[in-house]
């Protein structure tokens, strides 16, 4: 359909159903009092040839499509153009298609108007979000290090959710007031959830506005667990691959044996004995203790990670 460039929002709908599609860009249309330029489309591969033509604010995406699904597209979207913002649309509200939108960098997930108050309530969202423009976050190649990106974020005291993706594995941190307060990635959560995802080489990163987790299960100086998770990244990396959390034991078991030294230390310095010129055992006078070397404790959580030398 032609261009209409001049209009103050630009969209691009994306729907199989033909009638849905006239019907409801035709009521947005007169509702936006022509200040919305609509696009449309019935499949992806008229939505990616009409974002060849012009690029626009905001994809409006149907989930429920033949041959690719809109959660397909949204994930090919991804690598075609990363920085658009996507709305989808579904006739039922699907929990699983909802969770991978979202995973997936869409805005929102919203159900298909089927009255005039839900009509209404789109165009309210829609306008809302066009006129609020790209977040301030960004999306990227880790090529500066999720270390380097937290670092920044805490010395700001800004408060963020960083979404990370690798393969098949995602994680999330949650960074409050410049703290990172919670972390989780599959089944872990907390510090050996964040040292996994900082250890990481290599993926994408999104910065996302703060929500508040369910829980808060990372407590501490930020500063320390950065250089925490640097430490265990180096250490691995002088080792055979494992896997981080095989590594992560792998430190807490070596922990143990400097306090087994420390303690056979203390058996050996006690009272010793020697044999007299009568064959009678005398005790010798008791010798100052042998002075074990001290260790600094640091924890993760309750448990001991590694010892090392007070200064």
């Amino acid at each position: 359909m032609p261009e209409e460039t001049d209009k103050r929002y630009q969209f691009l709908f994306v729907d199989d159903d033909q009638a849905f599609l006239t019907t409801l860009t035709s009521l947005l249309k007169q509702i936006s009092k022509a200040h919305w330029a609509i696009r449309t489309a019935n499949n992806h591969a008229q939505a990616l040839e009409q974002l060849k033509g012009q690029p626009v604010d905001i994809v409006v995406l149907d989930v429920e499509m033949p041959v690719m699904d809109g959660v397909q597209f949204l994930r090919l979207m991804r690598h075609t153009h990363p920085n658009q913002r996507v709305v989808m649309l579904s006739e039922k509200m699907d929990e699983t298609a909802r969770k991978n939108s979202m995973e997936l960098g869409a805005v929102l997930f919203l159900q298909k108007p089927n009255t005039d108050d839900g009509l209404n309530s789109l165009f309210a969202v829609l306008d809302a979000l066009a006129a609020a423009g790209p977040q301030s976050g960004f999306r990227g190649v880790m090529q500066v290090g999720l270390h380097d990106v937290l670092q920044m974020e805490c010395l700001a005291r800004k408060s963020s959710i960083l979404l990370i993706s690798t393969g098949n594995r995602r994680g999330q941190i949650y960074v409050c007031d410049g703290e990172i307060i919670h972390a989780e990635s599959g089944p872990l959560q907390g510090e050996m959830a964040l040292y996994g995802l900082l250890g990481l080489s290599g993926g994408e990163f999104t910065l996302q506005p703060f929500a508040e987790p369910q829980r808060r299960s990372v407590s501490g100086n930020y500063e320390f667990l950065l250089m925490e998770a640097a430490r265990l990244r180096d250490e691995n990396s002088s080792q055979s691959p494992l896997s981080s959390n095989q590594n992560l034991y792998n430190s807490r078991s070596a922990a143990a044996a400097p306090r087994r030294d420390s303690r056979m230390a203390d058996k050996l310095a006690g009272t010793k004995k020697h044999t007299g010129g009568a064959g009678r055992s005398k005790s010798m006078p008791r010798q100052k203790r042998h002075q074990a070397p001290s260790f600094k404790l640091v924890k993760i959580g309750r448990k001991l990670l590694h010892p090392r030398p007070r200064p």
